[in-house]
């Protein structure tokens, strides 16, 4: 826990305020990020070399956007505060995601490509901006692991609901009010809630560091990425998110190509997948008690995993709502612990060298998700190559198997990945906790 450097008769910021703002946050990202390729894919012409190239352009420049963003973070943190960040981005973030989805001006298939490499890296952009922000307050705000497992709670909760509205009910809104209207009012309603979390936070006045961390340097930088358990939980968090990514937006490609249904079943697997995940966190207090916040982690990817190989291995239906059910478990597990996880390794860099660099920490983390993208725009171009599907109108001779790599096997492969690097987490934590 952050304790020191940070005054203690600072005034505790509610749990809810915070967590809600994950609510806000989630709305146009999982919108954008679910939807972008079956939207511009199969619907605008766009092809999968195309999507793959953009996502991929945009990852790389993330990496360097989400350092630039936290190094600002820690630098002004202790004079104009991290909130800060999140009350100027949220209003540009909801208009590059209005603008992404009403492109309706943007006939021309070159000028298309272009508009969505731009739009695509802006929104990125800025949810990278708003999110390094809100998660390096999270071990500010909260002191205390019994104070940050009742936020991240909360604040995962929140999350899901978003996602049940943005990723399950988005097909059917989208049917009714089309793609442009129903970002307009997603984009509207992330803009007001952000805007009302971040109000309510009662920041750190001062943070007591050495001069080194009010100017973070390439030093520090390089001590830092020297540390194993940074790049074993950024691995494993980075093999969950291509994998979760996937999950979302493989569904619509597989729904349709695979199983040849409405696209309402694939709302229906996805409401599933997030019920069960919510009674998955809402169980959380009965049984995480009994192991360690880090266990929890490294079995939340087994079980994931197991949901995968359930899929892949059983008729179509019964083993899409059986594996359906045990993913969502696994997210819920995943969900509860993975911030608490790299919470604590924050701690442990605190002890160990006494500077206070979350928002750089937050910066690697969020590049990790972000480095997703070139995993994800590998996979798309793989469809390609592998079955000849290159859009909604060339297809392949076989659409139904490009559906199942790209929503089954590929995903597979990233959590099994994610089980080998959590182990190895939780092994080297184990030694560091013993040498504190």
């Amino acid at each position: 826990m952050i304790e020191s450097g940070i005054d203690k008769e600072l005034k505790q910021t509610s749990s809810f305020r915070y967590a809600v703002g994950m609510f806000g946050t989630s709305i146009p990202i999982n919108m954008f990020k679910t939807f972008a390729p079956i939207y511009y894919v199969d619907q605008l012409g766009i092809t999968t070399r195309q999507f793959s190239t953009v996502i991929t352009i945009t990852a790389i420049s993330d990496l360097i956007f989400v350092f630039l963003f936290g190094t600002l973070s820690d630098r002004q943190a202790s004079q104009s505060g991290r909130r800060k960040w999140m009350l100027y981005g949220t209003p540009f973030l909801s208009l590059s995601f209005i603008l992404f989805f009403n492109n309706q001006h943007m006939l021309d298939s070159n000028g298309l490509f272009v508009y969505l490499l731009i739009l695509y890296a802006v929104v990125a952009m800025l949810d990278g901006m708003i999110n390094i922000n809100y998660g390096a307050l999270f071990p500010e705000l909260f002191l205390y692991e019994k104070d940050r497992v009742i936020a991240n709670a909360y604040r995962q909760m929140f999350q899901l609901l978003a996602m049940i509205l943005s990723i399950a009910g988005t097909p059917v809104f989208v049917r009714h009010y089309g793609y442009g209207r129903v970002a307009i009012i997603y984009g509207i309603l992330a803009w007001a809630v952000i805007s009302y979390s971040a109000l309510g936070y009662h920041e750190p006045e001062r943070l007591k560091r050495n001069q080194k961390a009010e100017k973070i340097n390439w030093k520090q930088v390089s001590s830092m990425l020297k540390e194993p358990l940074l790049w074993f939980y950024g691995g494993a968090t980075l093999f969950y998110s291509i994998a979760f990514s996937l999950l979302t937006q493989g569904m619509p490609f597989y729904t349709q190509y695979t199983l040849e249904v409405d696209s309402a079943f694939n709302s229906l697997l996805l409401l599933i997948i997030f019920c069960v995940t919510l009674a998955s966190i809402f169980s959380s207090k009965y049984w995480t008690p009994y192991f360690k916040i880090e266990s929890v982690w490294f079995y939340s990817f087994l079980i994931i995993a197991t949901g995968f190989m359930t899929i892949a291995t059983f008729s179509y239906i019964y083993g899409l709502f059986l594996g359906s059910i045990i993913i969502g478990a696994g997210i819920g597990a995943m969900m509860t612990t993975s911030d608490i996880v790299g919470a604590k390794l924050i701690d442990i860099d605190l002890k160990k060298n006494n500077i206070v660099r979350t928002g750089l920490f937050m910066s690697f983390f969020n590049s990790m998700f972000r480095l997703n993208g070139v995993f994800v725009g590998l996979a798309f171009l793989l469809t390609e190559v592998l079955y000849g599907f290159v859009s909604g109108e060339e297809t392949g001779s076989e659409p139904g198997r490009a559906a199942e790599f790209l929503f089954i096997y590929f995903p597979l492969v990233m959590v099994l990945s994610g089980v080998i690097l959590s182990f190895l987490f939780v092994r080297y934590l184990k030694k560091d906790e013993a040498e504190l």
